[in-house]
């Protein structure tokens, strides 16, 4: 399933970013998520996906601005300036499971110095070992909200050293995280 999500991935987003540029618009992100749902559904056999998708572009401002889509997957959380951390959801069901319509994209700013992270469910449910309690949000807020200020690499690190670290070495489910920033 993996190889066909990439592989169909690549495929829309390379088509969605062709037809943009013919009529110099931003791709939609839920329409990128909604045409990968339709291949998964032929594709896969009703195996089904989480995913997320974002469009971004400079806001003049030194930042970041565009819209971003979710397809049953974890929010997206933008580090403030000040150190908040802000809670995107984007809502959105899981791709190649059942017929869908549509969710739409919100919007979202990144400001000079600030950053997102998209991360999988394997940060956000970390355990210390079976039956122990999920890493979860708060958790992973914490870790977001301490890491600020630094290279989105070590964003990246404090977060994911965290999660590992609550888990004591017991594997569960992967770990993964992309990080956006304009420019930390």
């Amino acid at each position: 399933v993996a190889a066909s999500v990439r592989h169909a991935a690549h495929t829309v987003a390379s088509d969605a970013v062709d037809a943009s540029a013919e009529r110099d618009v931003a791709p939609d992100p839920a329409l990128l998520l909604h045409r990968l749902h339709d291949i998964l559904m032929v594709r896969t056999g009703r195996r089904f996906v989480t995913a997320v998708a974002a469009v971004l572009r400079p806001d003049g401002r030194g930042g970041l601005e565009g819209r971003l889509a979710s397809a049953g997957h974890e929010p997206a959380l933008i580090r403030r300036l000040g150190g908040a951390v802000e809670v995107v959801t984007a809502g959105g069901m899981l791709l190649g499971l059942v017929p869908r319509l549509p969710t739409p994209a919100v919007d979202v700013r990144i400001g000079a110095g600030e950053v997102m992270v998209v991360f999988t469910d394997g940060v956000t449910e970390a355990r210390p070992g079976p039956g122990g309690e999920c890493f979860g949000l708060d958790r992973l807020t914490e870790a977001l909200a301490a890491g600020g200020g630094r290279s989105v690499r070590d964003v990246v690190d404090v977060v994911t050293t965290s999660a590992i670290a609550y888990r004591k070495g017991f594997l569960g489910d992967d770990l993964a995280m992309l990080a956006v920033s304009p420019g930390v």
